[in-house]
């Protein structure tokens, strides 16, 4: 807990599933701020304390500033 991630950019819909070359697949830097059991991990941005949802740890990267 208390590590720097980045969390994979997943697509919604089916029109946004082409991405382009060029477009970044990762956002972030976030905090850990909790790991589940599961694989799961709570993830918040460290400027504003938006919380999205639990996101399994496979769609997450360590982020080495």
């Amino acid at each position: 807990m208390g590590d720097l991630v980045l969390a994979v950019i997943r697509p919604m819909n089916i029109a946004h599933r082409m991405q382009r070359k060029f477009e970044p697949k990762w956002e972030g830097p976030y905090v850990v701020k909790d790991v589940y059991p599961s694989g799961a991990y709570r993830i918040i941005s460290p400027d504003s304390e938006y919380c999205p949802p639990p996101v399994n740890g496979k769609f997450l990267k360590c982020y080495y500033a």
